[in-house]
């Protein structure tokens, strides 16, 4: 493609963006109508939409370094440890069981209406009445029931309901009661309504009023936290901030779920650290129970020994030697603690019970890195194991990888603990073995003092152990009293805080704005995207450079000969206006006696025979000798336009040698003008316009005569008779119709002038409407409007 093209199909692009806004706005009433449609509709939309709020809250998720200070005394640290992250705890709260528990706290069984406008609006409750159900009893669910108060004492129901589900409550059992059901009656209040399938009873609240009519509904648990779990859970970044916020047109039912979900999150931490506390104390009470026999028969042992054998002081030489023995001694007792604990965990392995319940060694100051650490990871996995539990239905194999895994790392845990529990006792027989040698030294010191030595001294391991379990019993006493729950609420739901989200007036309003516009703009875009008739002299310019040399007005008369019958009208100045820009425009040659005009067009009904007719008398007019000269043999129109009639005498006849140039010419009807008509239609036009000598003659004895030839010819996008002619020619005339004429098939022939390089060609536009004087062609033709004429149709 040539850059000159190129440069004008970017024209063209351009131009038809610039005529689709011009010719937009001549549609603006229906636009400015579209817009106030949809701003109307918008009105109405937001008018009686039902609001939705959405209310927040926000809660603080502590991280593992911040356990309190007393669980980090007693060994609590790798529990605490175990709090789970962020992510973790927004599964938590997202939980099936979590929002179950949650609804289950509030009052979920009734929903409320009352009429506003076209619409009914949930609300908390009844103005004037309370309904009390039977949780024992089936009720409808989902079935709207009416509620009107008669008097002080009586009320209304009414309802319909075709094959109602119906739902007991305290069994959550769901039934299909088939058949069509409809009920309207008067109950007193307090009084049970009994019914197939529900049983309620209505209490008036004060100051009840009659002419307000409410409504309620019966919901299932299920249907409520399905409705309930859509409420969002996002971290704010950078912190251990979690945000809750849930959308519901019910801002007091939407502040009482959030936070019975918050209180149910909090107890739920509480109640697991609560649950470890008080397994803790009971394992150390059955062991304080066992050792408090044991001192007592120590005691008493010691006493009787004392009085039958009497009591000896123990002497100094015999303290390094005691207190030797006394470190083994309270080995042995570490020993024996933890061989106590460690057959406390095989025995509640072999049971299979929750890990959840287990006590961990930390809590008792045994310190087995080995076993802590074995311990963590079961307590890890099976915390995982249960959070995946709580947010499926389902096995999955990612669940069932995590149980198999649990299974095996349990089996291991058994087999380290029966290990631990031999290598304990291989412990104790070498400390035994110790204590043995040192207490064979004390034995050799006088009997009685090694004697009760040793009385003394078992009854000091067991008294040592018995206190240090008191000690542990009473701190874990401590720490249930002082549990608190390791999340903290920041910011509680509010019902005057709630922020409404919907309706969005104001964004309501701006999209009806810009779909008012966009809908009328997409259908004219459409429309005038694919009508590609010839609008304004831009499109014209963009498509070629020759030049555009008049524009005629749309004609509102019958006639065609206008500037002889209607002298004063806008067609008339618009014909001199042209005149004026032949006989004095860039194609003046001052020189040359006749100058020929060769008027066509692209397509039949623009007008080529209108313009000749007119043009020529407006040039006749001005006292130049004018020939109108019919070329158009096919379909020959102007002796009609003219006359009213047919005439049988012309071109045909002289071509075809029938007649004389004399005889088919018509003078004196007009001043100044003469005019050849086409004569009778001939079967093979080009070939009579082929015969050059008779052409010849034809043109060269009209040229001595006529100081102007106007050539009226077929339409060239038609027929190639007009280039027949070219020779004879001086400049064609090439008629395009306003809003009729198509840019593709006009491009199409001013690209075959250019192509036979036809140069000398003028652009005429015909058939401009005299009301499209704001835009368009307007400017073509306002300059006459000084000139004295007259500016109506006659």
């Amino acid at each position: 493609m040539r850059p000159s093209d190129m440069l004008k199909e970017r024209n063209n692009e351009a131009l038809m963006v610039k005529r689709i806004i011009m010719r937009g706005l001549k549609y603006w009433p229906w636009i400015l109508s579209s817009v106030l449609l949809s701003l109307v509709i918008t009105f109405f939309v937001n008018r009686y939409s039902l609001p939705v709020y959405q209310i927040d809250a926000s809660i603080q998720v502590k991280s593992e370094n911040s356990a309190d200070f007393p669980k980090q005394l007693i060994g609590m640290e790798s529990m605490q440890g175990m709090m789970n992250n962020t992510r973790n705890e927004i599964a938590i709260l997202k939980s099936y069981d979590l929002v179950r528990e949650a609804v289950q706290n509030i009052d979920y069984e009734i929903s409320f209406y009352l009429d506003e406008g076209f619409r009914k609006k949930e609300v908390a409750s009844l103005p004037n009445v309370e309904i009390i159900f039977d949780d024992l009893a089936f009720q409808p669910l989902d079935v709207l029931f009416s509620v009107t108060v008669v008097n002080d004492s009586s009320f209304r129901i009414g309802m319909e309901a075709e094959d109602p589900v119906v739902y007991q409550y305290s069994k959550e059992i769901r039934r299909l009661l088939a058949g069509d059901f409809k009920l309207d009656t008067i109950v007193s209040e307090g009084e049970w309504l009994d019914l197939p399938f529900a049983r309620f009873k209505l209490r008036g609240k004060k100051e009840m009023e009659s002419d307000q009519a409410g409504y309620f509904k019966f919901n299932s648990l299920n249907s409520q936290v399905s409705e309930w779990s859509h409420f969002l859970v996002e971290p704010l970044e950078g912190t251990s901030i979690i945000n809750i916020s849930v959308k519901t047109g019910n801002r007091e039912k939407g502040v009482a779920f959030l936070k019975s979900l918050i209180d149910s999150y909090l107890q739920r931490g509480v109640s697991r650290q609560k649950r470890i506390a008080v397994r803790t104390i009971e394992f150390i009470d059955s062991q304080l129970n066992e050792l408090k026999d044991s001192l007592h028969i120590s005691a008493a042992n010691i006493q009787s020994s004392k009085i039958n054998r009497g009591v000896l002081d123990v002497d100094y030489e015999l303290e390094k030697l005691k207190n030797e023995l006394g470190k083994k001694e309270e080995s042995i007792a570490l020993l024996e603690l933890e061989w106590r604990y460690l057959k406390y965990l095989a025995r509640y392995l072999e049971k299979g019970d929750s890990i959840s319940g287990l006590i961990v060694p930390a809590s008792l100051e045994i310190n087995n890195k080995q076993l802590q650490e074995m311990l963590d990871e079961v307590f890890i996995l099976s915390r995982e194991i249960k959070e995946i539990e709580s947010r499926t239905l389902k096995d999955t194999p990612f669940l069932q990888s995590r149980q198999e895994r649990f299974a095996r790392l349990k089996e291991t845990l058994k087999k380290a603990v029966s290990a631990l529990i031999k290598d304990n006792r291989l412990k104790k027989e070498e400390v035994e073995r110790e204590t043995g040698r040192l207490r064979k030294e004390l034995w050799e010191m006088p009997v009685n003092k090694e004697f009760f030595t040793h009385l003394e001294k078992n009854y000091e391991i067991n008294d040592a152990l018995y206190t240090m379990l008191l000690t542990r019993r009473s701190e874990m006493e401590i720490l249930l009293a002082s549990n608190l729950p390791a999340s903290e609420i920041i910011e509680l739901p509010r019902a005057n805080r709630a922020r409404l989200v919907s309706p969005d007036s104001s964004g309501n309003y701006k999209k009806a704005i810009a779909t008012g516009l966009m809908i009328p703009g997409l259908i004219l875009t459409l429309i005038f995207y694919f009508n590609d008739k010839i609008q304004s002299d831009d499109e014209l310019t963009g498509i070629t450079d020759f030049p555009l040399m008049g524009y005629i007005l749309e004609s509102n008369h019958s006639e065609n000969v206008i500037v002889k019958n209607y002298p004063n009208s806008l067609v008339s100045e618009s014909f001199r206006s042209f005149r004026t820009n032949l006989q004095f425009g860039e194609w003046k040659r001052s020189n040359q006696h006749c100058r020929t005009f060769l008027v066509t067009s692209g397509n039949v009904g623009e007008g080529k025979s209108f313009i000749s007719i007119n043009l020529a008398m407006s040039l006749s007019m001005t006292g130049n000798k004018v020939m109108l000269l019919n070329f158009d043999l096919r379909r020959p129109k102007i002796s009609i336009y003219m006359y009213g009639e047919r005439s049988e005498k012309g071109v045909s006849g002289f071509l075809s040698g029938d007649l004389t140039l004399e005889q088919i010419i018509q003078r004196n009807k007009v001043e100044n003008l003469s005019a050849i008509f086409a004569g009778s239609v001939p079967p093979n036009p080009p070939e009579l316009m082929m015969r050059r000598v008779l052409m010849d003659e034809l043109f060269d004895s009209l040229k001595q005569e006529f100081d102007y030839i106007i050539v009226d010819t077929p339409p060239i996008g038609r027929v190639a008779d007009a280039f027949l002619l070219e020779k004879y020619v001086d400049e064609w005339l090439f008629v395009i119709r306003h809003n009729y004429s198509r840019l593709r098939n006009v491009s199409r022939i001013l690209k075959d002038f250019e192509q036979r390089e036809i140069t000398k060609v003028s652009l005429i536009v015909n058939g401009i409407k005299q009301e499209k004087h704001l835009f368009g062609y307007s400017g073509a033709y306002n300059y006459g409007y000084g000139y004295g004429y007259g500016y109506g149709n006659k």
